[in-house]
């Protein structure tokens, strides 16, 4: 993968923290919860479970409660296949559970469902039990997610279940059949596939899985040059997750905005491809650098000697203007009071004095109004 394509990536996840107000990146902790299931005759269903740790500061200013995420493993693959996703979520303020069970060669689908489907109810119930630590953090929105095999039962699962909305990675098709049972799944749902995939090819697996879904509304994403193993460790699809599951969460169409930009920033740059179904009627076009009220940019771009940053406004505003690095840290802040309405330029050396000391590379500008926002990407070479 080129640095430029690294660079653009890195610089997409700051700019979907800094719209989905994920701000907070918490510590992970882990731990292992038996959960009893007295329908099947006392079913054991051992479960690992990652979580965010909540600092006393976090916990007296910030009183988050923390929404679910019940994944379903692949075909004799361990929950420890899957650590980059589980930290990756829990930072983000998830709860993460792993049932354990079903990893054995002739695994039973339906149980693994049915596994699914009783651990949601299990980790929401950790909010009310003083002995857990999760005690009074858990949010009841819950979402089944899940690879291959963990795919399929997810959708199986998904027929009955307190879960709120589905995410499946390279699902493979189950017995009894997830594409039969997708008729039956009424919740959000989101399909993931790696074009690459040869063990569970999409369109044997998650496009017929897909177009049975009775989701009141679905997406499919097909990622280009990705494979069935490298489909749970990839921060672009991780970003894709994560403005998804902010929109399904929230109902803003604010938020579908910004999912539908990432995946048409994405589609541009030719690392993926995507089709929706049910969602409601778009309120703007949200893409980089282009706002509904605003845009802002540097040219010549990329920056070598000298430049000049532009931007425009069509109503009155207060600007703010600043500028993140890679690590999505602001490294430079401009404000003015009262703009009219206008385009208007400025050298850069007389906005940021000191960007003659950036090193090279790609940075992110974000102009922040009274009531909107617009972003900007450039390249300082030096």
């Amino acid at each position: 993968m080129c640095m430029k394509t690294i660079m653009k990536r890195k610089l997409l996840s700051v700019l979907l923290i800094l719209t989905i107000g994920q701000i907070v990146a918490y510590d992970v902790a882990q731990f292992n919860r038996t959960y009893v299931d007295p329908s099947r005759d006392n079913r054991q269903i051992p479960t690992v479970i990652f979580h965010p740790v909540l600092s006393s500061e976090i916990r007296d200013n910030l009183d988050p409660d923390f929404p679910v995420i019940v994944f379903g493993h692949g075909w004799i693959l361990p929950y420890t296949t899957y650590l980059d996703l589980a930290n990756h979520f829990a930072a983000l303020g998830w709860i993460v559970a792993f049932p354990t069970t079903e990893g054995s060669l002739f695994p039973s689908h339906l149980n693994f469902a049915l596994d699914l489907a009783f651990v949601v109810q299990g980790v929401i119930g950790e909010n009310s039990d003083p002995t857990s630590v999760l005690y009074g953090q858990v949010d009841p929105f819950a979402v089944h997610m899940g690879h291959s095999m963990g795919g399929g039962a997810s959708v199986l699962a998904a027929e009955d279940t307190a879960a709120k909305a589905m995410v499946t990675l390279a699902a493979a098709n189950t017995n009894p059949s997830a594409i039969n049972a997708a008729q039956g799944v009424i919740i959000p749902s989101l399909t993931l596939a790696g074009a690459a995939d040869t063990i569970t090819p999409p369109a044997q697996h998650q496009i017929p899985i897909y177009n049975n879904l009775a989701s009141a509304y679905k997406s499919y994403v097909s990622f280009n040059g990705v494979d069935h193993f490298n489909i749970y460790t990839n921060d672009l699809i991780f970003d894709v997750i994560s403005a998804w599951l902010a929109y399904v969460r929230s109902g803003d169409t604010q938020d579908l905005d910004i999912y539908y930009g990432l995946l048409e920033q994405y589609q541009t740059s030719g690392d993926l491809s995507f089709e929706h179904w049910g969602y409601p009627a778009r309120v703007q076009d949200y893409t980089v650098g282009i706002a509904p009220q605003a845009r802002v940019f540097i040219y010549p771009n990329p920056v070598k000697d000298t430049a000049t940053l532009a931007y425009e406004l069509n109503t009155v505003s207060s600007v703010t203007i600043e500028i993140y690095n890679l690590r999505g840290q602001k490294i430079s802040t401009h404000h003015q009071d009262s703009m009219i309405k206008g385009m208007y330029h400025m050298r850069l050396d007389r906005v940021f004095i000191e960007w003659q000391s950036w090193s090279s590379g790609a940075y992110l500008i974000r102009l922040v109004l009274d009531e909107s926002q617009a972003f900007s990407l450039f390249t300082l070479i030096k």
